[in-house]
C-alpha cells in the first residue's frame, strides 16, 4: 500500500523593525534570507544580535537561517530566545513548531501550535501546521477541524484542502474526501506530486 503524501509548507514572515536606526540592515538580512542566502543571513543577524539591543527579530530571523540549514538546535535556541524577549512573539512560535515537528517531537509542537494560536487565532498556517500534527498522530477527526478553520480563514490554503481530503479518506468518508480532491485538482497554484496523489486516490475511491 502507498504512503499518503502529506507536505509542510514553511513561511518566512518578515517582521517589521521596531527601531528606525535598524531599518536598512535588518531589512538587508532578511532579504538576504529570503533569498536563501542562509549562510550570509545567519552572520549578518549575528552582527545585528551583537550590536543592537535585543531584538526578538534578529534571533527569529536567525533561527529561521538555521532552520532551512538544518541546524534545529541553533534554530531552536534562538526561537526560544524571541519568546523569551517577546512572549507573544507568534511568528518565533511557529518557527519552534517547525523545528519541533523537523525532530518528530509531535506532542511538544502541538503545545507551542496552541500557545500560536492563542496568540494569532487568525493564522490559517498555524491551523494547518496543527491540522498537520494530529494527522501524522491518527488524529484525523481533529485534523479535519483544523484543516477546516484554515479553509476558512484563507479559502486559497490549497495545503490545507488536500491535507482535509486524505484526513476524509483515512476515515473512509469517501464523499467528502472526493469533493476535496476534485476541488485540490481544480486549483492553478497545486503541487504536481499531490496532484498526482489525489488522481490516484479517486481512482482507489470510484473502484
Amino acid at each position: 500500500m502507498k504512503k499518503i503524501i502529506i507536505i509542510l509548507t514553511v513561511i518566512i514572515l518578515k517582521p517589521i523593525c521596531i527601531f528606525s536606526s535598524e531599518n536598512v540592515t535588518a531589512n538587508d538580512a532578511f532579504e538576504t534570507l529570503k533569498q536563501s542566502n542562509f549562510e550570509k543571513a545567519i552572520v549578518q543577524f549575528s552582527h545585528l544580535i551583537n550590536n543592537f539591543d535585543n531584538s526578538a527579530n534578529f534571533y527569529y530571523g536567525r533561527g529561521m537561517s538555521f532552520y532551512y540549514l538544518d541546524n534545529f538546535s541553533k534554530a531552536e535556541a534562538d526561537f526560544r530566545k524571541a519568546i523569551q524577549i517577546d512572549e507573544n512573539y507568534f511568528d518565533a512560535y511557529l518557527g519552534l513548531a517547525f523545528v519541533l515537528i523537523a525532530r518528530g517531537e509531535n506532542n511538544n509542537s502541538l503545545q507551542i501550535l496552541d500557545k500560536a494560536i492563542k496568540i494569532n487565532p487568525n493564522s490559517s498556517n498555524a491551523f494547518y501546521s496543527r491540522g498537520l500534527i494530529n494527522y501524522v498522530e491518527r488524529n484525523f477527526k481533529n485534523a479535519i477541524s483544523d484543516f477546516t478553520v484554515a479553509l476558512q480563514l484563507d479559502s486559497e490554503n490549497i495545503n490545507a484542502l488536500y491535507g482535509r481530503a486524505i484526513a476524509f479518506y483515512q476515515l473512509r468518508d469517501f464523499e467528502n474526501a472526493k469533493i476535496d480532491f476534485e476541488n485540490y485538482l481544480s486549483k492553478e497554484n497545486r503541487n504536481q506530486n499531490l496532484a498526482n496523489e489525489s488522481r490516484r486516490l479517486l481512482t482507489v475511491i470510484k473502484r
